[in-house]
């Protein structure tokens, strides 16, 4: 199954202590150690994302987030989980904190993430989305946001108000919003690629039908211009 391999670009950013491994029993799934270097926000992916605040031992469990989040604990270390969207994760919060805090005993990363692959599924409920739900994710990730709900549904014999519905009954977005995110994250990597390349002369091969289109969008997810957020990370 194909998936993106993009990652926040607050991972990314000059002087970010951020490592990560596999989970190996999960699909494009990974646990890692990352400290926030400055506020930078998390940009909404369909995923599960759960952080543990190493210092504090505070949970921030981002699921399915439809808004950027913004990390309040800069400077602190955070282990985190990355669960693909391919997966339900139907754990409360209460089962998040103990599990983490847990896993996060270790002395190392490595037995970190050791522990992590040893007993995750077994602490955690985590199940595959349906088969055709997984499949829409990974042809929407494939062309990086830019097919169409319509083509999708098409291959399946399906109308979009059926495959609308399907999402309804087995995730949280509706094909679109799933679509409009993963659209997003590529056009913040490729933006980020060439931060000096005028955005006005990019935005048709992101897949929006003009700047304008492209300022709503990510006003509307991130909280703020594209300018702001370029200017954050490449200070």
């Amino acid at each position: 199954m194909n998936s993106t391999s993009i990652r926040q670009p607050a991972f990314c950013m000059p002087d970010t202590a951020y490592i990560e491994e596999p989970i190996l029993s999960l699909d494009h799934s990974y646990c890692f150690e990352w400290t926030a270097a400055s506020s930078i926000p998390l940009l909404p992916d369909n995923a599960t994302t759960v952080l543990w605040n190493m210092e504090d031992r505070k949970l921030y469990l981002l699921s399915h987030n439809k808004k950027a989040f913004l990390v309040p604990d800069i400077g602190n270390r955070f282990w985190g989980l990355y669960i693909a969207p391919f997966y339900q994760c139907n754990a409360t919060e209460a089962e998040w904190t103990a599990f983490m805090e847990a896993v996060s005993s270790g002395s190392s990363f490595a037995q970190r993430t050791a522990l992590c692959r040893r007993t995750l599924t077994r602490q955690i409920s985590i199940q595959r989305r349906h088969p055709l739900v997984c499949y829409s994710i990974s042809q929407m990730e494939r062309t990086k946001g830019k097919a169409t709900v319509e083509s999708i549904a098409e291959q399946f014999g399906y109308s979009t108000r059926q495959l609308e519905r399907l999402f309804k009954e087995d995730f949280s977005y509706t094909p679109k919003q799933c679509n409009r995110y993963i659209r997003l994250l590529h056009a913040v990597s490729e933006m980020l690629n060439d931060p000096d390349a005028p955005i006005a002369s990019k935005v048709e091969d992101w897949g929006y039908s003009d700047a304008s289109h492209f300022q709503r969008e990510f006003n509307s997810c991130v909280g703020m211009t594209p300018g702001k957020f370029l200017a954050l990370l490449c200070a």
